[in-house]
C-alpha cells in the first residue's frame, strides 16, 4: 500500500467508523480497523458485529493493498498528525504514517482475518430510498422515547419502515411515543427495528447531507439480521435488527382530543425547563386563552415550595394532566424544533397527550399523565403500550 491523503479526509473517516467499534470487542480482530486503498480512495471499515461501518477519503493511490491497525491508535495519530498531508506506506506486518518530520508504524493481524461479508453494499434492485436529511432528523427525533434498557428488545429500538413512497420512524417505551413520518420515500416496502443507539449512530454519520442526497436501505436476514444503509457519497453503515415487533399504537392512543392549545414554541420551552428545575410533577391546565403550568405537590413537597407560570395560548376545550417534568421538558424542546408553535392535545386527565411543533415537522409525541392525588389514585389506570407481539 502506497497512498497519500489529506489528513482531515481520512481523520473523519477514520473517527466514523471507529464508533462502530466496541469497547470490548466480540473477536480480537475486531480491535482493528480494516484500511484499503484502491481505486482513488482509501476505505476505513470498523465493527462490532453488531454494527459496521465503512466511509471513504479520496487519495492519490500509487499502490493498492489492504492493512489492519490498531483501531484507537490509528485514529488518534491522525486527530494529532503534525501535518496536512498523510502519506501511507509499508511496515512490516503493516502500515506506515509519515509526513514530514514523523513516522510511526502500525502493526496488526492479516487482513485475511477480517470476517468476511461485513460491510457488503445492498443492490439498489433490491433497496429502499429514503431522503438523507428526513432520516437523521427523524432519528433524532423519536430515538429519545425508546426504552432504555433491554428487557423488552422491540422497545430497546427504532423501527424503520419504508411503504407507498412514505418513510416511518416509530419508538416507545410505554410512556412516551413518538413518530415521525416523512414524503419522498420510494422502493420498499421495508421494516427493521434497529437499537436507538446505532440508530442515532446512523443519524450522525449523515449529518451535513445534502437537500436531495438520499440513502439506500436494505434488510438482511428478517428479524435479528441486519439493516444495510448505503450513505451519500459511498459510504456504508450496518446495523443489527432486533426481533420481535412493536404495538400497534394506533389501538392504544387516542382517537379524539377536545381540548386543544397552540402556544409560542420558545416560551414553552422556557416555562417547562424553570418548573423542571423542581423536580416535581408539572400540571398543565388548558383554557380561556391559557395554558397554566405549576409543580404539583406529590406528598413529599411542601406546598409554599411551589411554582407555576401562565402562557397566553389559542385554545379549543379546558382540561387538565400532569406529566413527568423530564419527560414534558424533553416533549416540548423536541417539538419546538426551529421555533413557531407547539400544539398540545388532551383527550383527557389519564389519556396520552399529543404533543407536535410547527418547527418539527412530520413529528408526532404522545406522553402518559403521571397519576396524582387521592382522585388518581381511584382512577382506572392510564393505557400503557400493549405488549409486543
Amino acid at each position: 500500500m502506497r497512498a497519500t491523503v489529506k489528513r482531515s479526509d481520512l481523520e473523519k473517516a477514520a473517527a466514523g467508523a471507529l464508533r462502530a467499534v466496541a469497547a470490548k470487542p466480540p473477536v480480537p480482530v475486531l480491535a482493528f480497523l480494516r484500511i484499503e486503498a484502491g481505486d482513488g480512495r482509501i476505505e476505513v471499515a470498523g465493527s462490532s458485529l453488531e454494527a459496521t461501518v465503512r466511509l471513504a477519503a479520496p487519495a492519490d493511490v500509487e499502490e493498492g493493498g489492504a492493512a489492519l491497525v490498531p483501531a484507537r491508535l490509528f485514529a488518534e495519530l491522525l486527530r494529532l498528525a503534525g501535518s496536512d498531508e498523510i502519506r501511507l506506506g509499508p511496515a512490516p506486518g503493516g502500515v506506515e504514517l509519515s509526513w514530514p518530520g514523523g513516522r510511526h508504524a502500525l502493526r496488526g493481524p492479516d487482513p485475511a482475518e477480517w470476517p468476511e461479508g461485513l460491510d457488503q453494499a445492498p443492490a439498489a434492485g433490491d433497496a429502499a430510498a429514503v431522503p438523507a436529511r428526513a432520516l437523521a432528523s427523524g432519528i433524532r427525533l423519536v430515538a429519545p422515547a425508546a426504552l432504555g434498557d433491554l428487557s423488552r428488545p422491540p422497545l430497546h429500538g427504532v423501527r424503520v419502515r419504508v411503504a407507498d413512497g412514505e418513510l416511518e420512524l416509530l419508538a416507545l417505551d410505554g410512556i412516551r411515543v413518538s413518530r415521525f413520518r416523512a414524503d419522498g420515500a420510494g422502493g420498499g416496502p421495508l421494516e427493521a427495528i434497529v437499537p436507538a443507539a446505532w440508530a442515532k449512530l446512523l443519524a450522525d454519520l449523515l449529518a451535513g447531507a445534502g437537500e436531495d442526497e438520499e440513502v439506500w436501505l436494505e434488510p438482511r436476514g428478517g428479524a435479528g439480521g441486519m439493516l444495510a444503509a448505503m450513505l451519500p457519497g459511498g459510504g456504508l453503515c450496518m446495523l443489527e435488527c432486533l426481533d420481535g415487533r412493536l404495538p400497534d399504537v394506533g389501538a392504544i392512543l387516542p382517537r379524539d382530543y377536545p381540548i386543544q392549545a397552540g402556544v409560542d414554541a420558545s416560551a414553552l420551552v422556557a416555562a417547562a425547563e424553570r418548573l423542571a428545575l423542581a423536580g416535581l410533577p408539572i400540571g398543565m391546565g388548558i383554557g380561556d386563552g391559557r395554558i397554566r403550568l405549576a409543580t404539583v405537590a406529590d406528598g413529599s413537597a411542601d406546598p409554599a415550595d411551589l411554582a407555576s407560570e401562565e402562557l397566553e395560548a389559542d385554545t379549543a376545550g379546558d382540561g387538565e394532566a400532569a406529566f413527568d417534568p423530564r419527560f414534558f421538558l424533553q416533549a416540548v424542546r423536541l417539538a419546538a424544533g426551529a421555533g413557531g408553535e407547539i400544539s398540545v392535545e388532551l383527550s383527557g386527565p389519564l389519556s396520552a397527550a399529543m404533543i407536535t411543533g410547527m418547527g418539527a415537522p412530520g413529528f408526532e409525541h404522545w406522553l402518559m399523565p403521571m397519576r396524582i392525588g387521592p382522585a388518581a389514585a381511584q382512577a382506572e389506570p392510564a393505557a400503557a403500550a400493549a405488549p409486543v407481539a
